[in-house]
């Protein structure tokens, strides 16, 4: 993210497995060094990249069809959120 003076700001993010809450940390640029050497070393980590890279998983999320109202509550609680 860039500051108002125009210098890079790099964030750390948290999130939740069930998305209901994320924290924001000012971090560095070694820090995301040390992430992107971590990234995908777990488990988990495995799994989900292989399902994220998985063709047929791309397929199904391409062919999820959401109705225009479901598509508007989103867009509205995500403004709302944001006006917070």
């Amino acid at each position: 993210m860039k500051s108002t003076s125009g210098s890079l700001k790099y964030f750390k993010v948290t999130l939740d497995n069930t998305f209901d809450g994320f924290s924001w940390e000012l971090t560095n640029t070694k820090d995301k060094e040390k992430w992107k050497a971590y990234l995908g070393n777990l488990g988990d980590s495995k799994w989900y990249n292989s399902m994220g890279h998985s063709a047929s998983e791309k397929a199904k999320l391409i062919n999820c069809k959401t109705s225009v109202e479901a598509m508007l509550r989103i867009e509205r609680a995500i403004s709302d959120y944001l006006k917070k």
